[in-house]
């Protein structure tokens, strides 16, 4: 493993950390065939498609989920190392990752900042805080990024949570009169107002297909 530290201040760092395939590979293989039991596809029994294949459809998909697990093991590791220990939780800046490249991450964080304290008395205690790294911490940053350098591609294979929708949309009174339209109108489901019964009602939509939901004014 490759660690770079730099001093942003007193008390901020800054880590890049790479690992080479060939230290990850054993733990990517592993993860893809964990993958690859959930996956079912037309012709095959869940859990019976064969590996190049999974790997081929669903490849950005298991590089995300692959980093989104093994993130604490790999960021514990380069501490370790170098000997550090984080009084905050770490915030992804950097990543690169792709099947036989090296990882590459970078991340900030906050120390304890070495200080003297003169005319030291006894008497007195002084309480250490030790912050730990949720999961739930480690997905937001992740899901930043990714959305950050995402590209909008069209699907066909139907809406998911977290799909962007291009529909037309009108505004009705009580009476069913149109009283505004707007069309190809973004929405993003999973996302009020576009959550809950109304994610469900537009879940599997797929490109030229008409669908007529309901959402009520608070």
């Amino acid at each position: 493993m490759k660690i770079e530290v730099k001093e942003i201040s007193a008390y901020e760092r800054e880590m890049k950390f790479e690992l080479a395939w060939e230290e990850i590979e054993k733990d990517h293989q592993q993860f893809t065939k964990k993958f690859a039991k959930d996956v079912e596809l037309p012709g095959f029994r869940k859990g019976m498609v064969p590996v190049p294949i999974v790997e081929k459809k669903f490849g950005p998909r298991i590089d995300y989920d692959f980093i989104n697990e093994k993130f604490s093991d790999y960021y514990g590791k380069a501490l370790d190392e170098k000997e550090l220990n984080p009084v905050s939780q770490p915030e992804l800046i950097d990543l690169d990752f792709k099947k036989n490249s090296p990882l590459s991450l970078t991340v900030k964080f906050e120390i304890m900042p070495e200080w003297e304290m003169p005319h030291y008395q006894k008497g007195f205690q002084i309480e250490e805080y030790k912050y730990l790294i949720e999961d739930e911490d480690i997905n937001e940053s992740l899901l930043r990024l990714r959305e950050n350098a995402a590209e909008v591609v069209p699907v066909e294979d139907g809406a998911k949570s977290g799909h962007h929708i291009v529909a037309n949309a009108q505004e009705i009174d009580k009476e069913g009169k149109s009283l505004t339209e707007v069309q190809e109108s973004r929405i993003v489901l999973g996302k009020a107002p576009f959550d809950g019964e109304t994610e469900k009602a537009l879940l599997g939509v797929k490109p030229g297909e008409t669908r007529t939901i309901t959402i009520k004014a608070e």
